[in-house]
């Protein structure tokens, strides 16, 4: 049988210790890492859904990476929905 390698302790290990913070109401629990800081919350993801209009194109066509692409879903950029709703 191998050897258990999982950390067995916070104090021992706590880069790999899971997350133990528990939020409750009213608290704010924010994005831990800045990969995930950079991604919408939920609130954002709403608003992207009600305020984005979002549109599949089957004609478009677009490159990335060296790659050319056709079709596609398109919604706003949160840049431009704030600028529509002059907030």
């Amino acid at each position: 049988m191998a050897p258990d390698k999982s950390p067995q302790s916070k104090t021992a290990d706590p880069e790999r210790w899971f997350n133990d913070y528990e939020a409750g109401i009213g608290n704010r629990y924010d994005a831990q890492t800045p990969y995930f800081r950079t991604l919408p919350n939920i609130n954002e993801a709403a608003w992207y859904i009600e305020k984005g209009e979002s549109r599949w194109d089957n004609d478009e066509l677009w490159v990335t990476m060296g790659h050319l692409y056709k079709g596609g879903a398109w919604i706003k950029k949160k840049s431009k929905i704030t600028s529509d709703l002059t907030i």
